[in-house]
């Protein structure tokens, strides 16, 4: 019996914190009034659940690249300003993030910001011929989004497996017992 319920209190203890790394993209956003199914935001995070909470917040990331942009970790010495701003995955599955990055010079401006779920700027301005480009892509109903490694089971699902562990346990000690007549 208390082999049998060591493995469940196993899976809670070691289920709760999670370090790794995560692949993901986005894809399939709507850009200048037309869905496009194949534009894509691909990244990578790693980070720890520090505070055992099952979510991995800003202040516990080791990286964040966002299309070859690295956010959080070693500049990639560009000269362009990678900001966070905000950062968020429950190991269930959702991710949420607030990104941005700057450029200037005495001659140009690049800017750009992806809010997960909402929409992604990029825009630059020549301050001495005045051309520049603007466009943004948004989330929609039929953006897609697949993470890897696949998000793990929910500590309710470990609660489950703890409670039908026992019920085996409970049974099973039950037909060991001789009948009394």
């Amino acid at each position: 019996m208390r082999k049998l319920l060591l493995l469940p209190s196993l899976m809670l203890v070691f289920g709760a914190a999670h370090a790794g790394t995560w692949t993901f993209t986005y894809q399939g956003f709507e850009r200048e009034g037309t869905f496009d199914p194949d534009f894509k935001l691909s990244g990578s995070f790693s980070g720890d659940d520090l505070d055992a909470d099952n979510v991995i917040e800003l202040n516990e990331l080791a990286s964040l690249v966002l299309d070859g942009r690295v956010y959080v970790g070693t500049s990639d010495g560009s000269g362009i300003a990678y900001t966070a701003d905000s950062f968020n995955y429950a190991l269930t599955g959702r991710l949420q993030f607030s990104t941005r990055y700057l450029y200037r010079d005495e001659a140009i401006r690049i800017w750009g910001a992806t809010v997960s779920g909402d929409r992604i700027e990029r825009a630059s301005y020549h301050l001495f011929t005045g051309e520049g480009y603007s466009h943004t892509a948004h989330w929609t109903d039929q953006t897609t989004f697949t993470i890897s490694p696949p998000p793990v089971p929910e500590p309710a699902s470990f609660a489950m497996l703890g409670a039908g562990a026992l019920l085996l346990g409970a049974r099973q000690l039950r037909q060991r017992r001789p009948c009394r007549s």
